[in-house]
């Protein structure tokens, strides 16, 4: 048996818990809204109740008698945890954090949001060290944001009150730059993509040095299919993947949300390394026995001296039994109808037309299905967020200002009626523009306005602070 992360080993381990409380039906939007926030914390062997400006937080001992589970676990690593002599000077620089909610897809709630904050921000050390990543259960690392809560306050007070959409936005974003920003204060955060991974969960990993894949990988960014567009950063982040055609990719992935698989994964630049689903427990060993200076680039290079069990080139990757579902042609179908010559989404749907190939058949009847409006307004950032002049930082912050605009009644936005169509009565969606073409300019142009006075957003009707 391998040395775990498990979070119930060692009086130094920590559990951070968290309970909701049973919403009664029929309860109004602000009322969800406060029980959504009445959130608590359980760190072990604290029994002292503390109060932030954010939420109230009481500390107590999580024990088997519990009636609630963790959605979000932390621990140090051990490396003696099963060893027969322990040394008490031993330690790891190594520490797991694991999105515990499997029932759910490991999906981001707003607690977990608050929960990833407080232990980058409080229990990992400032520097020297390094973070293992992984989602809970047999599924998923994390299926994307939990946006049905939002989708139905949206719903129930008619888009009136975007309050529980700006505080969960606004958050989300604010921890996806904090972690990448880590990686430069040498925190460095190994993404473990295991199973599904999309949407909120992509944000968590993608802008990290170290985004490991398995046999079991599903990445997808989805999001122009309820109404959204490719955020956490990822309208900037898509463009520079390490690919020969980063723009042609960056569209094909943000626009049509393709799936793809580990070796896909591999080829175009998502994933940074593949290991076979088995061999993780032995790579999370090997890292936590790293006694170097923390760096992106050390901890790159330890891992890699795992030769037998790390894979970077996926040309190697036949040898463990995975291929590609996107073949070379197919790529440069790709880069044909997705490239740099095609100025917009009609001109990107009427190539994939020509072709009359099954694959690009298969592509242009996934953007036929999305929201018009979110395609063009995904096009759009996407095409502001790919000059060199623009950061991970500005793309959030414009992210922002769009994911709010999102949060506006049809016709203006389709996000709760995509949601609402998609996720709670899994039916088709009626978007507010029937083609692309019926998408004005003046509408997309206005996802990149300010949202300053916006008195619908409350206290989110600002600019994302970071």
């Amino acid at each position: 048996m391998s040395p775990t992360c498990s979070p119930l080993r060692g009086p130094a381990t920590r559990v951070l818990q968290v309970s909701h409380q049973i919403l009664a039906s029929g309860s109004s939007t602000s009322s969800r809204q406060m029980n959504l926030q009445q959130r608590r914390l359980f760190p072990c062997s604290l029994t002292t109740t503390t109060t932030s400006s954010a939420t109230s937080r009481r500390f107590s001992s999580a024990s088997s008698s519990s009636t609630t589970e963790a959605e979000v676990l932390y621990a140090p690593y051990d490396p003696t945890s099963t060893s027969k002599t322990t040394s008490s000077t031993t330690s790891s620089k190594l520490h797991c954090v694991t999105l515990n909610r499997p029932k759910k897809l490991n999906s981001l709630s707003l607690t977990m949001i608050e929960l990833l904050e407080e232990i980058y921000e409080n229990r990992i050390p400032r520097q020297d060290a390094i973070v293992w990543l992984e989602g809970a259960g047999e599924k998923a690392f994390c299926a994307g944001g939990d946006v049905a809560a939002l989708a139905e306050a949206l719903r129930g007070s008619k888009c009136a009150d975007r309050t529980l959409g700006g505080e969960f936005f606004h958050k989300e974003y604010k921890l996806d730059y904090k972690i990448a920003q880590k990686n430069q204060e040498n925190v460095v955060t190994v993404s473990v993509w295991d199973k599904i991974v999309m949407g909120g969960g992509v944000g968590l990993g993608f802008h990290n040095p170290i985004r490991i894949v398995t046999e079991k990988t599903m990445f997808a960014m989805p999001e122009t299919k309820i109404g959204l567009f490719p955020d956490v950063g990822m309208t900037w982040g898509l463009s520079r993947l390490a690919n020969r055609s980063p723009v042609a990719i960056a569209r094909f992935l943000g626009l049509t949300g393709a799936r793809l698989n580990a070796a896909d994964c591999v080829n175009f630049g998502v994933g940074t390394h593949f290991v076979k689903q088995q061999d993780l427990e032995a790579v999370k060993a090997h890292l936590g026995s790293f006694t170097g200076a923390v760096t992106p680039t050390a901890v790159q290079s330890h891992l890699e001296k795992l030769e037998d069990v790390v894979v970077k080139e996926v040309s190697k990757l036949d040898s463990v039994g995975v291929q590609p579902t996107i073949s070379g042609a197919d790529s440069e179908l790709i880069s044909r109808c997705f490239g740099h010559s095609a100025e917009s989404v009609e001109a990107v749907m009427q190539r994939l037309e020509d072709e009359k190939t099954d694959f690009a058949e298969k592509y242009l009847k996934l953007l036929r299905d999305m929201s018009p409006l979110s395609l063009k307004v995904s096009f759009a950032a996407m095409e502001r967020h790919r000059s060199d002049a623009e950061t991970l930082r500005s793309a959030l912050r414009t992210e922002y200002k769009m994911a709010m605009h999102c949060l506006r009644p049809q016709p203006e936005a389709d996000f709760a009626e995509g949601v609402s169509a998609l996720l709670l009565e899994k039916r088709a969606a009626k978007w507010s523009h029937e083609k692309v073409q019926d998408v004005p300019k003046a509408l997309v142009d206005s996802y990149f306005a300010t949202i300053e006075g916006v008195k619908e957003l409350g206290p989110w009707g600002k600019e994302l602070d970071i």
